[in-house]
C-alpha cells in the first residue's frame, strides 16, 4: 500500500473493535462520548471497555468496565455494547455512544434495540456512522446491521485514492481555474458525494470507478492533456510510476517512408478525384494559404493514410486538434470525429494494441475558411 507525504498508516488487526473518545472538552470530565468503531476483516470481536475517574489513586479498586462485541453472519452484524459493571467516584449513569463501521459499505438498514434508526454514511472515508446518543450505562444496547450483501468490505485502496483525488483535484483547480470537466474525470472526484447520497447505488458507484482508476492516465488525458498538470496530477495521487510516453513518428509509415500520405481535393466534402497528393512524415500543420499547388487556400479536403505499428502490447491513445473539421478512422472504424466549420477543438481516443501488430490509420480533413490546423499526438501506456 502506497502512501502520500502527508499521510501516515495507523494498521489495525482485521476484525478489531475499538473504542475511540470523540470531541473532548475537558480532560477532567468522566463523561466523554465514546465511539465504537468495528472494522472489517472478522466474523467476531470483542473488546473490555475500561473507566475510572482519572483523578485519585482509588483505580485500583474503583473502576468499571463494559463489554464490547460483534458476530458478523452473512450479510448481518450484530454489535453489543454490553451492562457495566463496577463504580467509581463521579460515574456518570449514561453516556452517549456512537457505532462506526470503516472501510464498509453503507447497510441497508440498522435496528437499535430492535427498533429502525437512521445513519450516516461518509463517502469519502467509506464509513458508516451510528448516533446511539445517550446509553443507560446498566443496560447497554444492541444494535443489528443489515448490509445489502455479504460483500461488505471496501478495502483495495478506496479510501486512499479518494482522498488524493480530491488534493490533486484542488491542486488542478489552482493552475486551470477555468477548466471543463469531462464525464469520466467528474465521476471520479465526484464518486464520495455518490456514494453518501446515493448509498443504494454504491456498487455500481464503486464499479464505475474502479473501471475509470485503472486507466487513470486516459482519464487525466482527456481532461488535460498530456503536459505539466498532467504529471503533476498524477505525482500527486501517487501513480507516476504509470509511464506515458509519446509514440516516435516512425511508428507510421506507407510506402514513402515515415509519415502519411495524403490526398488533396478541391472542395470540403472529399467529392471526386483528388487534384494533388502529398506526403507528411509527421500530422502536424498550420497552413495559411493554399496547402498545395492546384488546391484553393479556402474550401479544400484532404485525406491522409499511413500504416501504425504498435511498439509496444498496452494503450495508444490519438490526442487530434484541428479547425476545421476532422476525423480518425483505424481499421475502418471511427474512433472520433468533429466534422463541422468550427474554430479549433480537441478529441481522443484510445485502443488496446498488441506489440508488433499493424493498424491502418485514415485522417479526413477538411478547411473551410481562413487557417487550416491539424495536429495529432500519439500516446502509448500499459
Amino acid at each position: 500500500r502506497l502512501f502520500s507525504m502527508d499521510e501516515y498508516p495507523v494498521y489495525v488487526k482485521a476484525g478489531s473493535i475499538i473504542p475511540y473518545y470523540g470531541k473532548v472538552k475537558n480532560l477532567s470530565g468522566t463523561n466523554q462520548p465514546v465511539i465504537v468503531r468495528v472494522f472489517p476483516g472478522g466474523s467476531e470481536g470483542d473488546f473490555l471497555l475500561y473507566e475510572d475517574n482519572g483523578e485519585d489513586k482509588n483505580y485500583v479498586s474503583e473502576y468499571a468496565t463494559t463489554p464490547l462485541s460483534y458476530q458478523r453472519n452473512g450479510n448481518t452484524l450484530s454489535v453489543t455494547i454490553g451492562e457495566r459493571k463496577g463504580s467509581y467516584k463521579d460515574m456518570p449513569a449514561r453516556r452517549d455512544y456512537t457505532v462506526a463501521l470503516p472501510c464498509q459499505k453503507a447497510p441497508a438498514s440498522v435496528k437499535v434495540d430492535g427498533k429502525e434508526v437512521a445513519f450516516t454514511y461518509d463517502g469519502l472515508n467509506l464509513e458508516t456512522c451510528i448516533a446511539l446518543g445517550s446509553i443507560d450505562c446498566s443496560k447497554g444496547a444492541a444494535i443489528e446491521v443489515s448490509f445489502p450483501s455479504a460483500d461488505y468490505a471496501v478495502m483495495a485502496g478506496e479510501k486512499g485514492q479518494f482522498h488524493r483525488i480530491q488534493n490533486a483535484v484542488q491542486d488542478f483547480k489552482q493552475h486551470d481555474a477555468g477548466m471543463v470537466y469531462t464525464e469520466d474525470f467528474g465521476f471520479l472526484e465526484a464518486t464520495p458525494l455518490r456514494l453518501s447520497y446515493h448509498p443504494e447505488t454504491q456498487d455500481e458507484t464503486l464499479a464505475h470507478f474502479h473501471k475509470l482508476y485503472k486507466k487513470l492516465p486516459l482519464v487525466l488525458i482527456e481532461q488535460m492533456g498530456k503536459n505539466q498538470n498532467f504529471d503533476r496530477f498524477m505525482r500527486q495521487v501517487g501513480e507516476d510510476g504509470k509511464m506515458v510516453v509519446e509514440v516516435s513518428p516512425e511508428a507510421f509509415s506507407t510506402a514513402a517512408g515515415t509519415g502519411f500520405d495524403l490526398r488533396y481535393f478541391p472542395n470540403k466534402a472529399l467529392e471526386g478525384e483528388a487534384k494533388a497528393t502529398g506526403h507528411l512524415e509527421k500530422m502536424d500543420f498550420f497552413i495559411g494559404g493554399s496547402p498545395t499547388q492546384g488546391i484553393p487556400e479556402n474550401y479544400w479536403s484532404m485525406t491522409a493514410e499511413s500504416t501504425f505499428t504498435a511498439p509496444e502490447t498496452g494503450n495508444v491513445m490519438f490526442v487530434m486538434t484541428g479547425d476545421d473539421a476532422y476525423r480518425l478512422i483505424v481499421d475502418g472504424k471511427e474512433l472520433f470525429s468533429d466534422w463541422g466549420d468550427h474554430a479549433e477543438t480537441t478529441r481522443n481516443a484510445a485502443i488496446p494494441v498488441e506489440a508488433g501488430k499493424k493498424y491502418n490509420i485514415r485522417i479526413e480533413y477538411y478547411d473551410n475558411e481562413y487557417n487550416a490546423i491539424l495536429r495529432m499526438q500519439t500516446l502509448f501506456f500499459k
